[in-house]
Formats: C-alpha cells, sequence, structure tokens
C-alpha cells in the first residue's frame, strides 16, 4: 500500500493537536493518510477513524527492551563493564547500552510501518527530538521519503533556547548539571555545534546530555546542530514567513531544505480576519455590549504552567494585570492558552468584571481594538497579521528581542502596574491606533504569509517550490 501522507504525533500535546489537523485536512482534501500516536494518547484520537490511526504501544517498547537485556550482548556488556568502572561510569554505559536496544527496537518499528505504507512525505514535529523520530528519520533516509518538517510551531533556535536556563527552579527541570560539559574537554573537543555557553552561569551547555549525543552519534541520527531545527535528517523545513527564513539561513540551515509555507493555524484566523466586521457585529450582540467602547482581548501569561516561575509569582503577576487593566473604560475578555485549566481561573471574571472566552482565539482576535499576549508567544505575531495594535507583556525581562526584530509598531510593557496607563493612552489616541494598523499591515510578508493557503502549500510540498 502506497499512500501519500504519513504524520507523526506523538512527541507532545502541541505536536499531536498539530498533526491532527494537518491530518484531518489531508482526509478532507482526498489525500490517502495515516496518523501515528503513542498508545496513553488513545483518548486524544478517539474523534478519528481508527483504520487511519497506528499505535505504538511505549509498554510493549519497555517489555520488548527489557526481555532483549537477557541476550547474550548483555553478557559481554557486564563482563566489559562492571569491573574495569565507578559506578557513575558503569551507569552512562549502561544507559547508552539501553538506549541503543530501545532505538534498535523501535527501528524494526518504523520499519515495518514505512515498508506497509511507503508515503510519498512523512510529516514531524522535530528533528531534533529524542524520543521515536530519530528511527523514522533514519529508516525513511534510507528509503528515500521525504521527510518535512511541520510549521506547528516557531521553534526557538541556538541561544534563544538558553532562556529556559535561567533560574535555579528551571536548571533542574530542564536537567541543566547533566547538560554541563563545561569539564569535558574531550566532548568540547569531538562534538563541536553540540554546545553553547551559557552567559548567565559562565558554563557551556550541551543541547542533550553528553552520553546521549554520543550514542546519538553512534546510531547516525545526531544533528549538526540540535539547538537549530533542521540540521538533522529532515528533508525540509516549512517556516511561517522572511523573518524566519532569514534566521534559518543565518543559523547555516541549506537554503534547499527551507519552504516558506506559512503556518497552517493561521488560516482559520485568516477566515475570521476576512469576516471581521460580520464577526464583530454577531460578538456584540451575543455579548450584549456597547460598540462604542474599545474591545481588548488579553490572552493571559502560562507562567506557571509553562514552569517560568513558582505559582505565587504567577498570581501576583496576573493580579497586577488586572488591577492595572480596572482603570480601563472598556470591554475586556480573557483567552486562555489550552494548557491552562479553566477552573482555577474562573474567579477572575467576578473579581475583576472580565470575560473568559469560550470560542477559540484565532475566531475572534481579529474584532479586537487592541490585543494583549506574553512575550515570546506565537499569538502575539497572529495580532501582527489581524493589523491589530499588540502590547506584549514581559514581566520577567525575557530576552526575546531576537523575536521581534524589523517588527515595528509593537508595544512592550515590564511593568504591570503601567499597563492601564499605556492602554488608556493608545484609545484615547485613535491616530496612534491608525498608524500602528497601517504599519502591522505593510509588515505582515515578514511574519508569514497570511491568504489562506497554508494548509494546502504544506500538503502539497512535493509539487510547492516556494522558499
Amino acid at each position: 500500500m502506497k499512500i501519500d501522507h504519513l504524520f507523526l504525533a506523538f512527541y507532545n500535546d502541541t505536536s499531536l493537536q498539530g498533526m491532527k489537523y494537518l491530518f484531518k485536512e489531508s482526509l478532507a482534501r482526498n489525500y490517502k493518510s495515516i496518523i501515528v500516536v503513542a498508545s496513553n494518547q488513545y483518548l486524544k484520537v478517539k474523534d478519528i477513524d481508527e483504520e487511519k490511526i497506528i499505535y505504538i504501544n511505549l509498554f510493549l517498547i519497555r517489555m520488548r527492551t527489557l526481555l532483549d537485556l537477557m541476550k547474550f550482548d548483555t553478557l559481554i556488556f557486564l563482563k566489559n563493564y562492571v569491573f574495569r568502572y565507578s559506578a557513575d561510569k558503569f551507569l552512562i554505559e549502561f544507559k547508552k547500552f539501553l538506549w541503543k536496544k530501545k532505538f534498535d527496537i523501535q527501528s524494526r518499528m518504523a520499519k515495518r510501518i514505512l515498508d506497509k505504507y511507503n508515503p510519498k512525505i512523512m510529516y514531524i514535529y522535530g528533528d531534533r527530538t529524542r524520543s521515536f523520530e530519530p528511527s523514522f528519520l533514519k529508516i525513511a533516509k534510507i528509503k528515500s521519503i521525504n521527510v518535512v518538517v511541520a510549521p506547528i510551531v516557531l521553534y526557538l533556535c541556538n541561544k534563544d533556547l538558553l532562556w529556559k536556563y535561567r533560574n535555579k527552579e528551571l536548571r533542574k527541570i530542564h536537567n541543566f548539571n547533566k547538560k554541563d560539559i563545561t569539564k569535558l574537554l574531550y566532548f568540547k573537543e569531538n562534538f563541536k555545534g553540540q554546545y553553547f555557553y551559557h552567559e548567565l552561569t559562565k558554563k557551556y551547555l550541551s543541547y542533550y546530555e553528553p552520553w546521549v549525543t554520543e550514542v546519538m552519534k553512534e546510531k547516525g541520527v545526531l544533528s549538526k546542530n540540535p539547538w537549530q531545527i533542521g540540521l538533522g535528517l529532515s528533508s525540509y523545513v516549512c517556516m511561517s514567513g522572511e523573518n524566519e527564513y532569514k534566521k534559518f539561513i543565518l543559523n547555516k540551515v541549506p537554503a534547499q531544505k527551507l519552504k516558506i509555507t506559512g503556518n497552517p493555524e493561521t488560516d482559520i484566523l485568516y477566515n475570521s480576519f476576512i469576516k471581521k466586521d460580520f464577526k464583530k457585529s454577531e460578538f456584540i450582540l451575543k455579548n450584549n455590549i456597547n460598540n462604542n467602547k474599545k474591545l481588548i482581548i488579553i490572552a493571559l501569561p502560562q507562567f506557571k504552567e509553562h514552569k517560568e516561575t513558582d505559582d505565587q509569582s504567577h498570581w501576583e503577576i496576573i493580579n497586577n494585570i488586572f488591577k492595572s487593566l480596572s482603570n480601563v473604560d472598556c470591554h475586556l475578555f480573557v483567552s486562555l492558552h489550552p494548557k491552562t485549566k479553566k477552573s482555577e481561573y474562573l474567579f477572575l471574571e467576578k473579581m475583576f468584571s472580565i470575560k473568559i472566552l469560550e470560542s477559540p482565539l484565532s475566531e475572534i482576535l481579529p474584532i479586537a481594538d487592541i490585543f494583549i499576549a506574553a512575550t515570546g508567544s506565537t499569538i502575539t505575531f497572529w495580532s501582527i497579521l489581524c493589523e491589530v495594535p499588540l502590547l506584549v507583556l514581559n514581566p520577567l525581562k525575557l530576552d526575546h528581542k531576537d523575536m521581534y526584530l524589523d517588527i515595528s509598531g509593537i508595544e512592550f510593557i515590564y511593568d504591570m502596574n503601567n499597563l492601564g496607563k499605556v492602554v488608556n493612552h493608545i484609545i484615547s489616541n485613535p491616530k496612534k491606533l491608525e498608524i500602528v494598523k497601517n504599519l502591522f499591515r505593510k509588515q505582515k510578508e515578514k511574519i508569514s504569509i497570511f491568504d489562506g493557503n497554508c494548509t494546502e502549500r504544506v500538503l502539497d510540498l512535493n509539487n510547492y517550490n516556494g522558499n
């Protein structure tokens, strides 16, 4: 059986949602497609025809790996390592030994799937993950199957990724100490491109733990620079627009691998944008609000959900945001990220007389007069595409300057107590609102293609030559 598309969707919830969207759209366009998910994601794909799903049984892989340890090569490994090395060194070597066994089992599973379906294109979340993708990437390379990094998220690359190590709690979560290769001279000499200098801690950090880097190289699946998407075994990387393209070129991703397709997620946004007058009238009637007041939408930061602050600091920031905005005469609506638990935020409706949106942000954002969101979020760019004046919140003073290079008209807010004052200034100045809208209108192409056809370009990549 030969199919058109195979979608790998087992890395995380973000990849699953993005791949599900592309998969459903491919079926709607009469492509023959299959989606591959982890067995523990069963409940999240119940809306898909079972015949179109391949489940990767994670428990079965673990059991097969354990059974594989009973083979003769395990005895040879133990003979070579158990009495010759310290406990720490032995543990590292055993991890490598175990990883290779698991990789081989996963590769055999990947081969059976790719042999059976032989897709024209395989879509993946990224070419630097260390879960199941490397096995599929290697087999796809052998079978000359085009592997495409789908434009599901805006990837942080190279030194931009170091932000997640900015405090002790995050360094612990992201295994900072295990990735510190400052004193590993052999690693720095033999694995150039695998590490960066972390200015804050004065340490050299590997993208993976050193032993993972070594074993991935041994298996032929190590990216030339895993800090940068596109330097692994992928064939193509889909990207949103000119700025992203320039950044990837600057980071030495070959131009022939880059395809500017736009982001499929913005197709829904585009359809709302071209109908924004009708949608706004509909929204005003539904919510029984005064059309003479400005409509402001705020996408709440997920600082605690992303482990960027402790819970107390998160709620202090949220409280300061709404306290400041309470002095603004407007209609204020709140959009919650899918990762957040709505029940935790419902008290805000009573405390600050705001309303949490039920509809997806992509359906509502174009009708806003002002949009407020946290720095680093891809939805900040949606505001530019929809020509809605944008305020970017950065209470943690994160270094995301590179994300907004060459984009003028954005207001950055560092002190949440000043937010209301800035909003009042903007809504009392109609000329400023129009200036910002015009600026965004002229800069859209830098952000993304915005024409409602991004999904089509991604799915028909074999016939699309754009770059």
